[in-house]
């Protein structure tokens, strides 16, 4: 079986889905990655159309003597795992779990076992009976020739400000799972200090040749939208609001503005208004 290692990692993932009354077992896009003080951990499972996945950011810190450890899933840890479904829009921080996983560091291997529970509006989703069997660690330094050079701001009531030091624009490939490409804008931030360090990025994303320039977001499959602050939210859709374009990014430069709610996985509405202008541009 292909397994589609963009980040030169194999191995498998699956899980049960209770909402969806699926069976989760990835094929692509294994990712064990290692940042400062995290590890990114990703599996996608890309069937008829659809594309999920399970994702994982845990300390960089563990045990690698291949020691049994277990982790709290819990929203108000430091641990997060999250849901993720396309073009659905759905992708929610577990709101409670657990994670029991080993690490052996000199074969770059993780085993695990996992369980959580994430919600969406009134429906609970369970995630259970999942393992995770992965082998391949690369460094969190992005490689890629693309990049962007602008500017993206946005204000919460909840969040505080948000200036991004690095933005980036970027056409995403879907073709092997059947679905139409994507541009992705990123604006990134970091905050290192009291009373702890927090990571944040806004995602927004928009179907190529798609030439409408005004979105409504949520269950919208032309355009969608996430923010993601560690470690105190996590991954957070927006289910309603507003993605408008003035230039869109088919031309190499977008500019535009968000004003959106984006909803926690305890169900909480955090709003959220930006404004972008990024252009691509070559490393």
């Amino acid at each position: 079986m292909n397994n589609g290692t963009p980040h030169n990692t194999t191995g498998t993932m699956s899980a049960n889905v209770s909402y969806y009354n699926e069976n989760f077992v990835a094929n692509s896009k294994f990712a064990i990655v290692k940042y400062s003080d995290r590890f990114f951990l990703q599996a996608c499972m890309a069937f008829e159309g659809v594309s999920q996945y399970i994702d994982f950011w845990i300390p960089a810190n563990i045990p690698g003597d291949g020691s049994i450890i277990e982790l709290s899933l819990a929203a108000n840890g430091g641990n997060l795992a999250s849901y993720s479904r396309f073009p659905d829009g759905v992708a929610l921080r577990a709101r409670s779990g657990r994670l029991l996983m080993k690490y052996d560091w000199q074969t770059k291997r993780m085993e695990g076992n996992f369980s959580f529970e994430i919600q969406n509006g009134s429906t609970i989703v369970q995630i259970s009976d999942g393992t995770f069997d992965l082998t391949g660690i690369v460094d969190g330094v992005s490689n890629s020739s693309i990049y962007g050079v602008g500017t993206f701001t946005a204000y919460s009531d909840q969040l505080g400000s948000f200036e991004a030091q690095e933005v980036s624009i970027e056409l995403k490939d879907r073709s092997h799972v059947g679905l139409p490409n994507y541009w992705q804008i990123i604006g990134r931030m970091e905050k290192p200090e009291f009373p702890h360090p927090q990571r944040s990025h806004i995602a927004l994303q928009v179907v190529e040749h798609v030439e409408t320039k005004i979105h409504t977001l949520g269950n919208n499959p032309d355009a969608w939208a996430s923010y993601f602050q560690e470690p105190d939210v996590g991954i957070i859709p927006a289910v309603n609001g507003t993605l408008e374009f003035t230039t869109l990014p088919n031309t190499g430069h977008t500019e535009g503005r968000l004003d959106a709610d984006f909803r926690t996985a305890e169900n909480v509405l955090i709003h959220v208004s930006g404004i972008f202008d990024i252009k691509q541009a070559k490393r």
